[in-house]
């Protein structure tokens, strides 16, 4: 270092430096004291290292930082993608305990059927939410293990039970559907035919021989009177029809398995009924509604139309029509039809087929 009048100049580039510094701010180079004139060694300067940039020990920290921040949000990403767009598989749903036919006694003194019904839910992710249906009517809802319900009933009949299982993806899984037959504590032996209702529309102990439909190419099946006629026809390109007809009266009623067009498609059940309601109401006189209501039928969403019209052949009619849809792009239309002196009568078999109709898919 040089020196004059007391100032402090650098050896190397000849920069002024601060008497407080120990290093030139200019290049960085040392200072060394040297003795002045007078002996005495000038204070000691300040050591502080040149300014050298962002040390390595600064940046490693932030690097880490950000690659675990990566892996923690690839990690939140990958399990969403594999548990909600990836997963296509259906949770598997098994009723436990109950046999297809089976036939149950009411028992106790109040002649109270007490039955536990439980069932399995399995996904090859997670269950979130699982549902039973007692004759289409859902009963209950489940979000935890165990699936079970205590089932109370004091009406004989035939029941149709089944259960749904929705994972986290919305994937659905549906058990096969299981019918069982609850009959009076002093019905022994069972009887060998299926009850039908009577007109009260109560279920009773009488009972009417049936036959059982089955339909595997539109997967369905339901029970008739075994002295009903049956007629199956291709009824159009879109439109399978089964016709259901009584021998002693003109009560009657068919199914139609309906692929539906994309309009169609777009409608509701309870808009489509209307549809058929303004060209029926034109198509026939006397038109009269009794009845439009939302309703289900094992679980599937539909409508029911109840009236009355007059046609050229047959004279006054009273009709009940039930639309409910299997899919987006299918489903089944019921229609019966009766004098009106006879519905009340015959209504009770129709009913009965709807209580047992089940897809068999």
């Amino acid at each position: 270092m040089n020196s004059r009048q007391g100032a402090k100049y650098c050896r190397k580039c000849g920069a002024q430096i601060n008497k407080e510094y120990a290093y030139c701010q200019k290049c960085g180079t040392e200072v060394r004291i040297v003795p002045v004139s007078d002996g005495l060694a000038e204070p000691s300067a300040k050591l502080s290292p040149p300014a050298q940039g962002i040390k390595v020990t600064t940046v490693f920290p932030i690097i880490i930082g950000l690659f675990l921040m990566f892996i923690i949000v690839g990690t939140v990403v990958f399990a969403y993608v594999n548990s909600y767009v990836l997963d296509k598989e259906n949770p598997q749903v098994f009723i436990d305990g109950l046999n297809n036919g089976e036939k149950i006694t009411l028992e106790g003194d109040k002649s109270e059927l007490k039955k536990r019904i439980e069932f399995t839910a399995v996904d090859n992710k997670k269950v979130v939410k699982a549902e039973l249906y007692i004759d289409g009517n859902k009963v209950k809802t489940f979000y935890n293990k165990p699936y079970e319900y205590d089932w109370r009933t004091a009406t004989t009949g035939r029941y149709t039970i089944r259960a749904k299982a929705y994972d986290r993806a919305g994937n659905v899984g549906k058990s096969k559907n299981i019918s069982v037959v609850v009959l009076a504590k002093k019905t022994q032996p069972a009887p060998a035919a299926a009850p039908i209702s009577s007109p009260d529309n109560q279920r009773s102990d009488s009972v009417v021989p049936t036959k059982l439909y089955e339909n595997s190419s539109y997967i369905f099946s339901l029970e008739y009177p075994e002295n009903w006629s049956v007629q199956e026809k291709q009824y159009s390109a879109e439109i399978f029809r089964v016709t259901f007809q009584d021998p002693n009266s003109d009560a009657k009623f068919f199914i139609d398995c309906r692929t539906l067009s994309a309009d169609e498609a777009a409608k509701s059940p309870m808009q489509n009924l209307l549809g058929l309601e303004k060209v029926l109401s034109k198509q026939y006189s006397g038109y009269q509604r009794e009845l439009m209501e939302p309703t289900s039928v094992n679980g599937l969403d539909g409508a029911k139309w109840i009236f009355e019209v007059t046609t050229s052949d047959k004279g006054r009619q009273k009709r009940q029509d039930l639309n409910f849809r299997y899919s987006d792009y299918y489903d089944y239309a019921i229609l019966f039809s009766a004098a009106p002196e006879q519905y009340d009568e015959k209504v009770a078999v129709f009913q009965h087929a709807l209580d047992s109709f089940a897809i068999n898919d």
